[in-house]
């Protein structure tokens, strides 16, 4: 289909995020002054939070934008207790639901409140001077599309996204706060819980995660992949209810291999991306320590994609894990460009580019029902 009027749309929102981020950095970059000290004046800040409103606004306010729209849409405006996407302990979308209804609102504000919260979670969490890199890389490798659909499982990963300043510091207490916060609002969050006990020093190795890739991806050639993964999952689940019943309501498309996660040239050109933030990956720890467990997610999410490509439910799991790769990427931007190696520069504008093309064919073929865009009218 073609949607050229949508693709205008999108990419006029993307690039005014992208560059109202960028403004400070330029600004503290053209003044030479600490950066830190000037992304923090409210002179400053004010950029960011135009970006947030933009975002906001135009996922708040979309009208049949996304393939879960009107099953929210109607969620909000008929509440049932026993709807799928009302589910025993998610409590934090339903309190959300009823506090929103309690006030007399439109399920205009289901959508605001499902935008509001994670994107300012990500904002919040972003190293500042990285924001509009960062943001590039979710436009271009669809999570603003995915934040139109899978709007609970969001909030989930935006709170991820949050927390994982408490896995840096080892604080165990508001890291399982969070994380608890995140599974009341989508119940696969619980896989997240156990995150904090592996050994973080021990797999920053580049080439323990070159094997672990390698391997699962020649797994992934194995025509005994799909059977043996089915087998594993379904056991693995029996001792986790809230994931068991999560993947319960994927039973009939289970372990579908068409669509966007199978053998694309989309899905190719991501693996090389982990590849090539593998070959990087001291270089990216020298510069910045706090890359590191955005690398690592990314190695573990591409992992997963390798093992459980053609399975549908567990491809949803993984967006807690693959969002991680446009914050690696970000650091892996900067490090590459502020070098002298202009192979290594020419390198990260492929890279772009090609995530571009990647937006583009994302937003030809629907993705999620996110085209054409339609907005609302109060």
């Amino acid at each position: 289909m073609n949607y050229p009027s949508t693709y205008i749309i999108y990419n006029i929102i993307m690039f005014t995020v992208v560059v109202l981020t960028a403004i400070p950095v330029y600004k503290t970059l053209y003044t030479r002054k600490n950066a830190y000290e000037q992304l923090h004046n409210d002179e400053f800040l004010v950029y960011h939070y135009l970006a947030l409103f933009i975002i906001v606004i135009v996922l708040g306010y979309r009208y049949d934008v996304g393939s879960d729209w009107s099953s929210y849409k109607s969620v909000y405006e008929h509440y049932q207790s026993n709807s799928w996407m009302i589910r025993k302990g998610e409590v934090g979308f339903t309190g959300l639901t009823k506090l929103l209804q309690s006030f007399g609102l439109n399920y205009v504000w289901l959508f605001l409140s499902a935008a509001i919260i994670p994107w300012s979670l990500i904002f919040v969490s972003a190293n500042k001077k990285l924001l509009p890199i960062i943001l590039l890389f979710l436009f271009t490798d669809g999570f603003f599309f995915i934040s139109m659909n899978a709007i609970r499982q969001f909030i989930a990963i935006g709170i991820f996204v949050f927390a994982i300043q408490y896995l840096r510091n080892k604080n165990i207490y508001l890291y399982f706060l969070s994380i608890f916060i995140a599974i009341s609002f989508h119940s696969s969050a619980v896989i997240l819980l156990p995150l904090y006990f592996l050994p973080y020093g021990k797999l920053n190795n580049r080439y323990i995660w070159l094997a672990i890739i390698l391997g699962s991806f020649l797994f992934r050639l194995s025509p005994l992949t799909i059977n043996f993964m089915e087998s594993a999952i379904r056991y693995i689940s029996s001792f986790i209810p809230y994931l068991e019943y999560y993947l319960s309501h994927f039973d009939r498309g289970l372990f579908d291999v068409d669509g966007v996660n199978s053998t694309g040239l989309g899905d190719m050109f991501r693996i090389a991306l982990v590849f090539i933030l593998l070959f990087f990956h001291n270089t990216v720890i020298r510069k910045y320590p706090e890359a590191r467990m955005y690398l690592l997610f990314t190695y573990f999410g591409a992992t997963l994609s390798n093992l459980f490509y053609s399975i549908d439910a567990m491809i949803r799991v993984n967006y807690y894990f693959e969002i991680m790769r446009s914050f690696a990427l970000a650091y892996l931007f900067v490090t590459l460009m502020n070098g002298k190696n202009e192979i290594y520069r020419i390198l990260v504008i492929g890279i772009v580019l090609g995530y571009m093309l990647i937006y583009y064919i994302i937003i030809e073929q629907s993705f999620a029902l996110c085209s054409p865009y339609n907005y609302f009218i109060p």
